[in-house]
């Protein structure tokens, strides 16, 4: 095959040369590597009429069997070198069949070694005083075992070929170090010009500036020195400059407008399916209300009006067509919803079943229909009879929401209490079956469409909890089991006196604990924190809000908390120092918190004493705010007072 005879002719040349003293040359693993891998393609394609340039750059280059080998080669990969043996290698699979011209092969070869040779020994060029004598040849070649014919059109041949390869591999010697070095540059540069044009592109889209891709562009002194080329070469230096300019402009416009159209397809086409989800939990709760006060299935009796939507969700700070989209999608699911559930529930031997029962005021208890769920009342919670009901959804095989995984049906709990008035100091206990995992597993109640963990105690084969009373008289109320794949138990939590606060903000993500498993419930808390953790209370949306930092002298210090801080700073819940300066990062006071605390959900609706008190009785734990009101609050009686509050 050709791919050996090429080799073997290698072999022989340098074995010549070798022996003669003139040239060594080194093996190059790219080369030969590219050689094989071109040599198969070629093979495989010997009836095919494309060429070998046009199958590596259209077919091989971006194959995976090229990045295995790049991996292979690691260091050694040289691309040019790997290339230019696989277009060889092609070359000669596809010709596999063709005898070789050993004549022609050998002039080649040793022309171009030859013509390299010269140059690099500072000769000038001169083919016909490298050109070995035909006596030379002779001997070299063995001809004399061949008869004279052969002898003189073999050396004619290898004249011809060694004319041409000499004046090739001198030319090479010459102009392959400056190609080298140019194309290197173009290369370097471009790859360093489109990480850059890439981030300013995108940069600039997202802050609401002018396409222009001058604007951030380095001056080509700059670039020089940010990156040494004064001390390469001119070649590399000015294909360097050429490559990071062409690609920073390529980049940085594709970037701005990909941002462009991707920020708008992704607000409209999220739309609709945001609209949807909540709509669908909607409807079926409203179905569920409705099924259980025997009204009609009727989804437009009740079907909240645009504006609610928009108000509800805060949609009025979304584009309008963000805002149509989510608002048909909710339409959409509101009905649907609605109407899968009304009729499930109708069905007598259908997916969910009512009990119903009558708790005296000495108390009681009521279990599901299914057996695996139960409420308690003791006696006095309630002033008169009240009815109790219980519906079970047969959801336990639902979808996993999340990293919460469904470990019961749900239970939908009523209380129809005619006066409202109940002792919240006698709590309801509820309970439901569990024998999982008791670190993750916890009863969850649905708030506003989403679960969210309650304070949970399992053993004996169930989960407990307690309620106030005064929670279920807005409406029905339903709870859930899940595994919280995700649930994290703290160390310095455990025995804490505000461990089921904690544990309750860490199951709904409003607060997380610190790399080496513990949560500090006694360390004090930034300004900053503070209001992080009332942004995820209270679903505030900071997103847009950029508002009022450069005012303060240490707005460079916000970070991650700068929008947070601008909302906090554009609705007045907090101020900064008479100095100009906020400084997020110092501990929070009580009366801080008094204050901030006073603005968010009302004034005079709020008392830190009156949290303070309630540690002390519940709790046993006296606050040092009982000492001195600015003294610094920490992270436990955060958790203690967000729950209690919104509880």
């Amino acid at each position: 095959m050709r791919k050996k005879n090429r080799i073997l002719i290698i072999t022989i040349a340098l074995i010549i040369i070798f022996n003669t003293g003139q040239v060594i040359a080194a093996t190059n693993p790219s080369y030969d590597e590219g050689y094989d891998v071109g040599y198969e393609w070629g093979a495989k394609n010997s009836d095919s009429s494309l060429s070998a340039r046009n199958v590596y750059d259209n077919e091989y280059y971006e194959s995976s069997e090229h990045r295995k080998i790049i991996s292979k080669l690691g260091d050694k990969y040289i691309e040019r070198d790997f290339r230019n043996g696989f277009l060889d290698g092609y070359d000669d699979g596809v010709d596999k069949n063709q005898a070789v011209d050993y004549a022609s092969s050998l002039g080649r070869l040793l022309g171009e070694i030859y013509g390299a040779r010269d140059f690099q020994n500072g000769e000038k060029s001169d083919w016909r005083d490298a050109l070995p004598s035909d006596r030379q040849l002779r001997t070299m070649f063995n001809l004399r075992r061949f008869d004279s014919a052969y002898e003189d059109g073999f050396i004619d041949t290898f004249k011809i070929s060694f004319e041409e390869y000499y004046i090739k591999g001198f030319d090479k010697a010459i102009f392959e170090p400056a190609k080298v070095s140019l194309e290197q540059g173009i290369s370097d540069g471009e790859e360093l010009g489109t990480i850059f044009g890439a981030v300013f592109g995108s940069k600039d889209y997202y802050e609401g500036k002018d396409n222009d891709y001058t604007r951030d562009l380095p001056s080509e002194r700059t670039i020089r020195t940010e990156y040494s080329l004064n001390k390469d070469s001119d070649e590399y230096k000015n294909g360097f400059l050429s490559g990071f300019i062409r690609a920073y402009e390529e980049a940085y416009n594709k970037a701005y407008r990909e941002a462009n159209i991707n920020n708008t397809l992704r607000n409209e086409q999220s739309a609709y399916s945001d609209g949807q989800e909540v709509g669908t939990i909607a409807g079926q709760m409203q179905a569920t209300n409705d099924y259980m006060t025997k009204l009609n299935n009727d989804w437009k009796r009740s079907i909240p009006n645009d504006s609610f939507i928009i108000n509800e969700f805060n949609l009025s700070i979304q584009t309008a067509k963000y805002r149509d989209g989510f608002i048909s999608g909710y339409y959409d699911g509101y009905s649907s919803g609605y109407n899968e559930r009304f009729n499930d529930l109708s069905q007598a031997a259908g997916s969910q079943k009512l009990k119903s029962e009558i708790i005296p005021i000495s108390g009681g208890q009521v279990t599901s229909a299914d057996g695996s769920f139960s409420i308690i009342v003791e006696p006095g919670t309630y002033f008169h009879d009240v009815n109790l009901n219980i519906t079970t959804s047969y959801d336990a095989s639902d979808r996993q929401y999340g990293p919460l995984i469904k470990s019961s049906d749900s239970y939908n709990i009523s209380i129809i209490n005619s006066s409202g008035n109940a002792d919240d100091k006698k709590p309801l206990t509820i309970s439901i079956e569990y024998y999982g995992d008791k670190q993750k597993g916890g009863i969850y109640r649905l708030d506003d469409y989403r679960w969210m963990y309650i304070p949970t105690t399992i053993e004996d084969g169930k989960m407990t909890a307690e309620l106030k009373p005064s929670s279920l008289n807005q409406g029905a109320t339903t709870y859930s089991a899940f595994v919280d794949a995700n649930a994290m138990v703290f160390t310095d939590a455990r025995g804490h006196w505000a461990k089921d606060e904690i544990a309750t903000f860490v199951r709904r993500n409003v607060i997380n604990g610190y790399s080496d498993m513990t949560f500090k419930p006694d360390r004090n808390i930034s300004r900053a924190e503070f209001l992080t953790l009332l942004s995820r209370v209270y679903n505030w949306n900071t997103s847009y809000y950029t508002e009022n930092l450069y005012a303060f002298k240490d707005a460079d210090s916000f970070g991650n908390f700068s929008n947070i801080i601008s909302y906090g700073l554009s609705h007045n819940y907090i101020n900064g120092y008479s100095d100009g300066t906020f400084k997020p990062n110092n501990p929070i006071t009580y009366n801080e918190v008094d204050i901030i605390m006073n603005r968010v959900i009302g004034y005079g609706s709020f008392k830190w004493i009156d949290i303070a008190n309630d540690m002390l009785y519940e709790k046993k734990v006296r606050s040092s705010s009982f000492h001195n009101m600015n003294d610094k609050i920490t992270r436990a009686e955060v958790v203690y007072m967000l729950y209690k509050i919104t509880e």
